[in-house]
């Protein structure tokens, strides 16, 4: 019986959900808030993009989906840093609210898999922006995140291990990918799931 995966994430997540669909079938089937064609063409739409921690606590506490697994990530959103000083989430509510949603997610006996937050490019000039992200808050906020999920027995698919290297020509913009780049991405959380549904069924993983 097909699996029932629902994905809350950021823009990244939005660009690469059509692959990692497409990967993942007839094992997973993947759904997520909102509309996903009207976030392809605007990723910034708050109804399909899940934004901060404080809005993923805020989403688990007021709505209910039908899913086996909440495949997750924030960070990039958190991390922002405005240009008149001040955090759009420091790094101690950034652990608060992770650990209240996979609460909630338990209570709700529905699996919780974190994914990392991707690396910054490097290249980019954010000087337009009315905020600054910075991989060392990128690291710092992994680190927690990570820590965390190790300590509550939550599964983790590193993703950021597979961007940190990435040229400014994998990039967008700042933190947007090319669509090689996404499909890489896709494919990097595909095989994670697999390896994660071979764990549970009891299979030794490669």
């Amino acid at each position: 019986m097909m699996k029932k995966i629902f994905l809350y994430g950021d823009s990244i997540s939005i660009q690469y959900q059509p692959y990692l669909q497409s990967y993942v079938e007839p094992v997973f089937w993947i759904d997520r808030k909102g509309n996903l064609e009207n976030g392809l063409k605007n990723l910034g739409d708050m109804s399909v993009n899940g934004g901060d921690s404080a809005q993923l606590l805020n989403y688990l506490e007021e709505n209910c989906f039908d899913a086996d697994w909440f495949l997750f990530n924030t960070g990039l959103h958190d991390i922002r840093i405005f240009q008149g000083g001040g955090q759009q989430v420091d790094i101690s509510s950034y652990h608060e609210n992770l650990r209240k949603s996979i609460k909630i997610l338990r209570s709700r006996q529905v699996f919780p898999i974190f994914i990392t937050t991707t690396w910054i490019n490097p290249f980019a000039d954010q000087s337009g922006l009315e905020f600054l992200r910075t991989n060392e808050t990128v690291y710092q906020y992994n680190q927690t995140g990570v820590h965390l999920m190790r300590g509550m027995w939550v599964p983790v698919i590193d993703l950021a291990a597979y961007t940190k290297y990435d040229s400014g020509a994998c990039y967008l913009d700042s933190v947007h990918f090319s669509d090689a780049a996404c499909k890489r991405n896709a494919a990097v959380i595909a095989k994670g799931l697999f390896q994660i549904e071979k764990e549970i069924n009891g299979c030794v993983m490669d």
